[in-house]
């Protein structure tokens, strides 16, 4: 069966990048196609089926106001083409509002949320702000897809004394704060890993302030997913911005610090979540692909 699935890889973001390899372990019998986000390219004829996820492409920013139109772009196709389209493992993208969010962004959204053949997301903050925007209550919560992808075994792996550092927005070496998390482990001879799991454009400026901080400290961009579990797997302790810097602690067993002001993402994370159950994304996709044979 031939299937595409629309999501934000291949920028070099470890997050997006992990989503089809967790695809294709899941669904080795079919043709999977991978599109980008923000990179609009045309569906095949004989397409089965269009799968929006997994991570956070549920958004409408200001700053980035061509992505909805990309989006809207594979799911008019998908609609127009009478083929089974939905969600499967996505997030909510959202600014801190006041107390809350700036759920008004979303607008744009609703339509094609209530229109969606399935709908799974990876918080329960993302299932309570669809139900009120769309009025139903279809969409289905399951801790994030990032928390299948495990090649190593990262609970086995060996700890060496290293704390890492996975930087992003303010949680970086320029930060009164992280530095005095930092400083503990350095005391008593703790090796500094500083890893960037974002995109270059996002990360550059972080890990070249790092050197200068650190000249001592180990950067690592890892380039794969595996790279970057199996970085956090050999460390002791992890400080991390990224929101799959959480989720790969969290596979490997590492107790890790995650900023309480962090993305909504972070913020919104269940931390006492059986992250096991991610695998409810991959059950609900097997489904309609059984209906489909």
């Amino acid at each position: 069966m031939k299937i595409a699935i629309v999501g934000a890889s291949s920028y070099g973001n470890m997050g997006d990048d992990t989503y089809p390899l967790v695809f294709r372990e899941h669904f080795p019998g079919h043709e999977l196609l991978f599109f980008n986000s923000d990179l609009p390219a045309s569906l095949p004829d004989d397409l089965a089926m269009l799968v929006m996820g997994g991570g956070g492409l549920i958004y409408n920013s200001p700053r980035l106001p061509a992505h909805f139109r990309y989006m809207q772009f594979y799911m008019d196709a998908a609609r127009e083409r009478g083929i089974p389209w939905g969600f499967i493992g996505c997030g909510l993208q959202l600014r801190p509002e006041n107390d809350g969010y700036d759920i008004a962004a979303l607008e744009p959204w609703i339509e094609y949320l209530r229109a969606a053949d399935f709908l799974t997301v990876r918080s329960a903050k993302c299932v309570q702000i669809i139900s009120e925007l769309t009025g139903h209550d279809r969409a289905v919560y399951y801790p994030d897809m990032g928390y299948l992808f495990d090649p190593i075994d990262a609970r086995t792996q060996a700890r060496q004394n290293r704390v890492t550092l996975v930087p992003a927005g303010n949680l970086n070496t320029n930060n009164k704060a992280v530095r005095h998390l930092i400083e503990p482990f350095l005391s008593v001879g703790y090796e500094l890993v500083i890893m960037g799991m974002g995109a270059d454009c996002d990360d550059k400026i972080h890990l070249d302030r790092a050197r200068e901080a650190y000249p001592d400290a180990e950067i690592v961009r890892p380039g794969q997913p595996v790279v970057a579990l199996s970085t956090i797997s050999l460390s002791r302790y992890v400080i991390t911005g990224r929101y799959h810097g959480l989720v790969f602690s969290r596979v490997a067993g590492v107790p890790f610090y995650a900023p309480a002001d962090g993305s909504y993402k972070i913020r919104e994370e269940n931390l006492h979540s059986d992250t096991a159950d991610a695998i409810g994304h991959i059950r609900v996709l097997q489904d309609v692909v059984v209906s489909l044979k």
